[in-house]
C-alpha cells in the first residue's frame, strides 16, 4: 500500500488498512524515510523543507 505518512489522511489510510486486516495493532513501528534534500545536504534547505524532512524521516504523524 502506498500512503503518505506526512499527512493525517495518509496515516489514517494505513490505520484502517492494518485494522481491516490484522485488527488491533499493539506495536507499530515507523520505518517511513527518504529524502527530498538538494545536493548541498541540509544546509540548504530552508525552514518549510527542513520541516517536511522531518516529518517524512523521523516524526512521522503519530495522531493516528
Amino acid at each position: 500500500m502506498a500512503a503518505d505518512l506526512t499527512s493525517p489522511d495518509g496515516v489514517g489510510l494505513v490505520s484502517e488498512r492494518v485494522s481491516e486486516r490484522f485488527g488491533r495493532a499493539d506495536v507499530l513501528v515507523h520505518v517511513a524515510g527518504g529524502s527530498h534534500a538538494p545536493a548541498d545536504g541540509f544546509a540548504a534547505l530552508d525552514e518549510a523543507a527542513w520541516q517536511d524532512e522531518l516529518a517524512l524521516s523521523s516524526a512521522g504523524r503519530p495522531e493516528a
